[in-house]
């Protein structure tokens, strides 16, 4: 916006969109719309170099893979990469649902509503690897654990997460964790609206809020 970036500058960002250095090269094509939309670089441009950007999303690092699965959404609309090229590696992605590295599990979860809007995965293949999500909900490490929660009601609004969970979410409502049980019972409101658990049930386990 205020002009220190021009046109004239298109060389050095095209160079860093197939840079050997995988996290400049992510950090790169995760400005690529913004740059499109300056008229910095072109989509021309950008596609040209692409395969750059779809080597990311098999890296073998889960941290760069789920970086890179963050900007698929925007690449897609931009019309730099298409459905079919992500659907093509969208195996890679699912790893990454399940995955040991909760930082790069989360990232993907987060993600996840935006990849079944535009079909590069499908609701089946969401809610075979939902256990994976759920874990993260008694995560050990409180940050994890709160962004985790902060999700549910994507996941609930996407069919992700259903009735079938009901018990385990009125499990995490008596949970000896106090920080997970208090996560739970924020959530509760919306749990019964959306039908996961029913007023009833919530009930039964009141004692456990008054707490």
């Amino acid at each position: 916006d205020k002009g220190i970036i021009t046109r004239d500058d298109a060389p050095y960002f095209l160079e860093l969109l197939m840079s050997y250095d995988e996290d400049l090269r992510l950090r790169a094509w995760g400005i690529v719309s913004i740059l499109v939309n300056k008229g910095i670089i072109t989509v021309e441009e950008a596609k040209r170099m692409k395969n750059y950007f779809l080597d990311l999303l098999e890296s073998e690092f889960d941290c760069i893979r789920s970086r890179a699965w963050d900007a698929v959404k925007y690449l897609i609309d931009k019309g730099v990469i298409t459905v079919e090229e992500a659907k093509e590696r969208k195996d890679c992605f699912l790893g990454l649902l399940a995955s040991a590295n909760e930082a790069a599990r989360l990232d993907a979860w987060h993600n996840i509503g935006d990849l079944i809007d535009k079909g590069v995965i499908t609701l089946d293949e969401a809610r075979r690897m939902k256990g994976y999500f759920l874990e993260l909900l008694e995560s050990n490490r409180e940050k994890m654990m709160w962004w985790g929660w902060r999700n549910i009601e994507d996941l609930i609004r996407k069919g992700v997460i259903t009735r079938d969970e009901a018990l385990h979410f009125l499990e995490l409502l008596l949970s000896g964790n106090e920080k997970v049980r208090r996560e739970a019972w924020y959530e509760v409101v919306y749990l019964i609206y959306e039908g996961v658990i029913t007023v009833e049930e919530a009930k039964r386990m009141k004692n456990y809020f008054l707490e």
